[in-house]
């Protein structure tokens, strides 16, 4: 069957009631969608998918509502053994159901924005040739971490350049009001986190700095990510998410 069954119209060619000019305009009239242009000019990496092309403008609420569909979230490529997912007919890479998660932290960097615990329906998948199972996570989660990578960022420059304290910091950035007896004054996940800054934003294992230094290097670096015309506090918050 050639591409008139398939569904795609030949070049030029004109049906019905269309005459030269009509269908001249339909082709140049046509706009790009967003997500192929972004496409387009940045390929896909092996074993990044569609649902990484999404702008870090996309919050957390907005994605809980996105649905990409099981095409549209397909890995390109296995992270395991790298073998491509084929294409229809022939696929490497099979969906394999979803998996619930939780996402913790405010929405926005604007102040005042609510710290919330916002259910996600992520989309996994198996390759058939090495059995690997690869769960497909949006831009702002990192593997193995409750908050968001925008809110880590965030509570790591409060802590710093906001001048705030530990406690006010996890006030404004976890939606948990509990706290144990010894964790009054302070917040025990700022420590962990700076432990673990490879898994959250690809950085460098030893930055040279520890403690409130760490972060504030951190910050600063998640912040030269983001667009230079938005506010330092929002920077932090967005730059995370491009990883």
């Amino acid at each position: 069957m050639g591409g008139w069954a398939a569904g795609r119209r030949p070049e030029g060619r004109r049906t019905g009631r269309e005459d030269g000019k009509e269908w001249a305009k339909r082709k140049t009239t046509w706009i790009e969608p967003p997500v192929a242009v972004f496409r387009r000019l940045h390929p896909l990496k092996p074993s990044e998918s569609q649902i990484n092309l999404l702008d870090a403008i996309i919050d957390v609420k907005s994605f809980a509502k996105l649905d990409a569909g099981v095409e549209g979230a397909r890995p390109t490529a296995c992270a395991q053994c790298g073998v491509g997912a084929g294409c229809v007919g022939s696929l490497c890479i099979h969906g394999h159901g979803k998996r619930s998660r939780d996402a913790l932290g405010p929405s926005s960097a604007a102040p005042g924005s609510k710290a919330e615990s916002t259910g996600l329906t992520l989309r996994r998948y198996r390759c058939i040739v090495c059995g690997h199972v690869m769960t497909i996570l949006p831009p702002f989660l990192a593997r193995y971490f409750r908050y968001t990578t925008a809110a880590i960022a965030l509570a790591f420059w409060l802590w710093t350049s906001g001048g705030l304290s530990a406690s006010e910091v996890r006030r404004q950035v976890s939606p948990w009001s509990l706290r144990g007896l010894c964790e009054a004054h302070r917040w025990r996940s700022l420590g962990r986190w700076l432990g673990r800054l490879d898994d959250l934003f690809a950085l460098p294992h030893e930055l040279g700095e520890s403690g409130r230094d760490l972060a504030r290097r951190a910050a600063h670096l998640m912040s030269v990510r983001a667009p230079p015309e938005l506010s330092p506090r929002v920077r932090a918050f967005v730059g995370a998410q491009l990883r």
